[in-house]
């Protein structure tokens, strides 16, 4: 696992048109509000985020999220709000230098540039941990991750049936995405 860089608590990016948003690192008591976003969303973005559909969040699934041994997961606000309206995890996995990256937006934030501050954010901190690379897995029907995931400069490739495998060089989308944070 890499050593933990810098987090981005209390920090603040913006979408392309301008929407401060506020990231933070997930606490224990955001749970309930962790909870909370998930029951906001369709069943549709639960399932292109864990490739099943799940009414709730389990106890165990809020531990992990929490857990910063297992990575680091941002709740991102608009600021001047209480309430998150997006997850980003970065994960760490076996493969030395390697991250995996997952987010989840509420559906009513979806395609205003959410996830894509989200997830240049993501490959910021990637790169403070000194990743050279950010998988993403999603399906063929997250179009909204394959469009990000591209426009970051991403290599996908399909992994059989409807899995998509995505692969971020960590130093190339940075230097291309310049600033994320304001």
């Amino acid at each position: 696992m890499p050593s933990a860089g810098p987090v981005p608590t209390d920090r603040v990016v913006r979408t392309g048109e301008g929407l401060a948003l506020s990231l933070r690192q997930v606490r224990d008591s955001d749970a309930p509000d962790l909870s909370d976003l998930h029951r906001r969303c369709s069943e549709e973005t639960v399932r292109n985020r864990y490739f099943t559909g799940m009414s709730e969040l389990s106890p165990r699934m809020l531990r992990v999220f929490c857990d910063p041994e297992r990575g680091l997961t941002l709740a991102v606000r608009p600021c001047g709000r209480e309430e998150p309206v997006a997850l980003g995890h970065l994960m760490y996995t076996l493969d030395p230098g390697v991250g995996e990256m997952a987010f989840l937006v509420e559906d009513a934030w979806q395609g205003r540039g959410v996830g894509t501050a989200v997830a240049r954010a993501l490959t910021v901190v990637a790169a403070d941990w000194g990743l050279a690379e950010v998988r993403a897995e999603t399906s063929l029907a997250n179009t909204g991750m394959l469009r990000i995931m591209r426009r970051l400069g991403a290599s996908v490739r399909p992994q059989g049936g409807m899995y998509v495998h995505a692969r971020l060089p960590v130093a190339e989308a940075v230097q291309a995405g310049g600033p994320a944070g304001s």
